[in-house]
């Protein structure tokens, strides 16, 4: 089945309701492109109560909607990206985690073998 080509063609017939509490917002568009100039679209669906909000918030802030929409989306996307990255220790794994940092270094056995090897060959001649 092809993708819909306006909003109203996501709404089934006869669903004049549905047309009336629901507002469909294109995020990206030609006009409103990144510096990179992709053209990927992401179309959503909303509630006219939610579209409402996000044009005063873009008045407010004197963008487009689609601009407020995908600067709003990349913060929030890197924001879970970030917390995805961290690390959360308990009390206990975080002094646990302190304490052998604090420690000297100790090769371990395999290591040391290898760092031995590499001592006791002859340096390599440069090549001029």
């Amino acid at each position: 089945m092809a993708p819909p080509q306006t909003c109203r063609d996501t709404l089934p017939a006869g669903g004049s309701a549905l047309r009336t509490s629901t507002a469909c917002c294109r995020t990206i568009n030609s006009a409103a492109l990144g510096s990179d100039g992709h053209t990927d679209r992401l179309d959503l669906k909303l509630s006219s109560s939610d579209k409402q909000l996000l044009q005063q918030a873009a008045a407010i802030k004197g963008i487009s909607v689609a601009a407020f929409v995908r600067l709003a989306a990349k913060q929030r996307a890197a924001e879970a990206i970030q917390l995805d990255r961290a690390i959360s220790l308990s009390r206990r794994d975080y002094e646990t985690f302190q304490a052998a940092l604090a420690e000297p270094f100790r090769p371990n056995e395999a290591l040391q073998q290898a760092l031995n090897q590499v001592q006791t060959q002859p340096p390599a001649e440069e090549a001029h």
